[in-house]
């Protein structure tokens, strides 16, 4: 097993001085979540040593596995490894706000008492439709609604409009907007810009949940572009499954950058299916943000 880590260089007037952005994705966290993965990505950001450590989302399987005391502290102690080595910015995906039933039947749920917990560790920016800004930089943490993920029509352009405008305010022109969404499926569609104006300002958006598309190890060096495999929801071919990806509008260039993930299959999924996680590397993901121009 080895990790795969991929790098993009990102040139933005608005920055200050040179950055590292560690994004990382996709934990899923729980009884046979993998370790030994989760080791090789700590030990790689403690090499690499970056500026911000940015946590997009399912970082744990579903809310039932922090009623499994070892799961529970072991995802409170990796974050506390993590914030030891730089700031994490953290928000959540669709894993982290269900609980699940039976008969593979779920509903929202959020454990107050771990966000307490992980939001008081030190070093550690818990982000629920929130802004956190420093050195001129804006983090926006989104989390789309359960009802996003889950309605019928699955992943909803209508109901990302609808919450976005009501939880997310103004981003500010002059300042690097840098927004953490977990899924990327919508979120870059020309509808959701043009009735969502004040995303137009974003300069990044980070993602996750696409698992890179699920494609095998040796497909993602063939495989070229952004278009995975199958996606969530069995969807094939997913257009925004993986790397990165620029629109540009009214001159200003807006970059999506949706990282593979350390678990591709969790244990939420059939049992038949958990063995193929081991024949998936873990991804993580670094963007280097510099201030000159690239020529």
């Amino acid at each position: 097993m080895k990790l795969i880590v991929k790098e993009y260089d990102i040139y933005n007037k608005k920055i200050l001085d040179d950055i590292k952005i560690c994004l990382v994705a996709d934990f899923h966290l729980s009884h046979i979540s993998s370790d030994e993965k989760v080791k090789l990505v700590i030990n790689d950001i403690k090499e690499k040593r970056p500026d911000y450590i940015c946590i997009c989302g399912d970082y744990i399987d579903c809310t039932n596995m922090l009623d499994d005391k070892s799961i529970y502290d072991k995802s409170i102690l990796y974050l506390k490894e993590l914030s030891n080595i730089a700031k994490v910015i953290f928000t959540l995906g669709n894993h982290d706000i269900t609980k699940m039933l039976k008969r593979r039947k779920h509903k929202f749920n959020i454990n107050k008492k771990w966000i307490h917990d992980i939001s008081n560790i030190p070093n550690v920016i818990f982000l629920y439709n929130e802004i956190y800004q420093e050195k001129g930089i804006r983090f926006i943490g989104y989390v789309l609604p359960h009802k996003y993920y889950y309605d019928k029509k699955r992943e909803n352009e209508d109901i990302l409009i609808e919450s976005y405008k009501k939880y997310i305010s103004n981003a500010s022109s002059n300042k690097l907007n840098i927004l953490l969404c977990h899924s990327p499926m919508r979120i870059f569609n020309d509808n959701v810009f043009n009735n969502i104006p004040s995303l137009k300002n974003m300069d990044i958006i980070l993602s996750g949940h696409m698992h890179n598309g699920m494609l095998f190890n040796y497909m993602d060096k063939i495989w070229k572009g952004n278009i995975g495999f199958i996606g969530p929801h069995k969807k094939l071919f997913p257009s925004v499954s993986r790397g990165i990806k620029t629109k540009t509008i009214d001159g200003k260039k807006i970059n999506l950058i949706v990282t593979g993930g350390i678990t591709k299959i969790q244990e939420v999924a059939p049992k038949i299916l958990h063995f193929l996680d081991k024949l998936y590397n873990p991804e993580i993901s670094y963007i280097n943000l510099k201030n000159n121009i690239k020529k």
